[in-house]
């Protein structure tokens, strides 16, 4: 979030919330709880940071980011066997098959959803 390169934590976990309340799409709401844990960790919010991250890795257990995210997170509170449990898990995902990680195509996502925002905006006109 460019709120976060800014250093504008506070109003990028505000915005991250609004986006977490309306968002309809798994990897929408992937990226977002991974940006708000990043705000919440360097507001210095880690039960809110872990929260989100945790919520990441249930939308995608396996993703290379989030586990990552989960294990710098449990370093920063100089929790070692927190930090070690997902670099483990990381080591046991099937890497045979592609990654399932929406960090990894985060720089194609705009316009991604670009047919169904037309479809409910032409929706709503016929109403």
């Amino acid at each position: 979030s460019l709120l976060i390169i800014r250093r504008r934590y506070a109003q990028a976990d505000a915005e991250l919330t609004r986006a977490l309340a309306t968002s309809r799409d798994r990897r929408t709401s992937y990226l977002a709880h991974l940006f708000a844990g990043r705000a919440s960790a360097r507001l210095g919010r880690f039960e809110a940071a872990a929260t989100h991250i945790d919520a990441a890795l249930a939308l995608f257990p396996d993703a290379q980011s989030a586990l990552l995210a989960r294990s710098q997170l449990a370093l920063q509170r100089a929790d070692v066997t927190g930090a070690l449990s997902p670099v483990d898990r990381l080591a046991h995902v099937n890497h045979d098959r592609p990654p399932v990680d929406p960090w990894l195509t985060y720089d194609a996502g705009p316009g991604r959803d670009a047919s169904t925002l037309l479809a409910d905006l032409w929706a709503s006109m016929r109403r």
